[in-house]
């Protein structure tokens, strides 16, 4: 299956809850788990990282489910969205994670 995926978060949680966690329909786990993936430790680890408020503590268990599956080779990227965009001097843009291109996102540099 190929398929693509983006957070608006920009972390981790939602591709790993939906595309890596353990098929668990009624918990909303697994969602698109297609290939039914199943990793005990990655589970764990992102169950924890859900409940967890302090942000520095859920990107590191965040990170920690990510390594987890992709030693395990959970999924195989086969693509990673790079996304480039130019300005004229005098004008600045920042990029939103959402990939969305804004031209009222232009700004003029201070």
């Amino acid at each position: 299956m190929l398929v693509g995926w983006g957070a608006g978060s920009g972390e981790a949680s939602s591709p790993l809850r939906a595309l890596l966690a353990t098929y668990e329909p009624d918990a909303g786990f697994g969602a698109t788990n297609r290939g039914r993936y199943s990793n005990e430790e990655m589970d764990a680890l992102l169950k924890k990282a859900l409940v967890t408020v302090d942000d520095e503590k859920r990107d590191e268990l965040l990170a920690q489910a990510t390594e987890v599956a992709m030693e395990d080779v959970g999924l195989i990227p086969v693509h990673f969205q790079v996304n480039t965009w130019g300005t004229r001097d005098g004008l600045e843009y920042i990029p939103r994670t959402d990939e969305y291109t804004l031209a009222t996102s232009v700004r003029p540099v201070d």
